[in-house]
């Protein structure tokens, strides 16, 4: 398994932009599994979770929302601490991807935000990932020819407090796609 070795990504600078620092490719060199760098998503993130379903998750308040340029990824953070923060990922792929290159991109899309260390989740698109850590609960799968990412990360509630309701959120924007 290719890891990043020394790869942190400071969550202020969003998902997309650390895949972007780190080449586009989720696969191996070669794999057909590519996103590019000017891909743009027929799915806006910022309108596939809302702020009113993250607050219960993590604690948070009024939380804001900010997409990136191109629409990959949406931001929610909250004005009153950095900690209490949520990103959403739709990153699409171009090729026809076998279940094993799936499996490849979603584990090195989970591996941006947690050193590579998944789980796998049944019920969530083709295949899916989890990551539980101290502070936050991320879930990446795969579902209709793009990799998406939830990250929430709290101030106040562990990760294993909010993995069910992470995972529900999973589910509701697997449902959209």
């Amino acid at each position: 398994m290719h890891q990043r070795r020394g790869c942190r990504r400071p969550r202020s600078r969003g998902l997309r932009r650390h895949y972007a620092d780190h080449g586009a490719e989720f696969g191996y060199r070669g794999s057909r599994v590519v996103v590019s760098s000017g891909s743009t998503s027929a799915h806006n993130p910022c309108t596939l979770v809302t702020a009113a379903q993250i607050e219960p998750i993590n604690g948070g308040s009024g939380l804001t929302s900010s997409s990136t340029p191109n629409g990959t990824t949406c931001n929610w953070t909250d004005p009153t601490n950095a900690v209490d923060t949520a990103e959403v990922a739709v990153l699409p792929f171009s090729g026809t991807p076998t279940a094993a290159q799936l499996q490849t991109a979603v584990t090195n899309a989970l591996g941006g935000a947690t050193g590579g260390n998944g789980t796998p989740v049944s019920g969530i698109g083709s295949v899916a990932l989890k990551a539980i850590a101290a502070v936050s609960a991320t879930y990446a799968f795969a579902v209709n020819n793009s990799v998406v990412i939830i990250a929430v990360f709290s101030q106040s509630n562990p990760g294993s407090a909010m993995d069910t309701q992470v995972q529900a959120l999973a589910q509701s924007v697997a449902g959209q796609i």
